[in-house]
């Protein structure tokens, strides 16, 4: 693995690790917790160059929840209301700092899922 996809696996490790965090206080911590916690552990073992079939479940699963709130971005004002709107009590800004954060997700697990099937695809071919 290269350093600078090593590097990357870190820093995104971070950022999910962040996003756990900032759940924490949120009304249904209960659900996003765990779907970021999955991020930092997919994250984690492509660190310690792991990379399996769970990177593929997560994008499917961070995808089709980004679709599922996508609809709540259309309904923003603008998007300026994702960084100045601090309430907690405005469910649109809400559904659409989630989709977007499910955006990144799902971004970040489809990088790990092409490196894991071009692994797949290297070890097949030696064998």
């Amino acid at each position: 693995m290269s350093r600078w996809l090593h590097g990357l696996n870190l820093i995104t490790a971070v950022l999910f690790a962040f996003s756990v965090g900032l759940q924490i206080n949120d009304p249904d911590w209960y659900v996003w917790i765990p779907v970021y916690a999955y991020g930092l552990v997919v994250t984690l073992l492509a660190a310690k160059r792991r990379y399996t079939v769970l990177s593929l479940v997560g994008f499917i699963g961070y995808f089709a929840g980004f679709l599922y709130l996508a609809p709540g971005l259309l309904e923003l004002d603008g998007l300026s209301a994702l960084v100045t709107d601090v309430r907690m009590d405005a469910i649109e800004v809400e559904m659409a700092r989630e989709a977007g954060g499910l955006f990144l997700g799902a971004s970040w697990m489809l990088v790990l899922t092409i490196v894991w099937r071009r692994g797949a695809k290297a070890r097949a071919t030696a064998n």
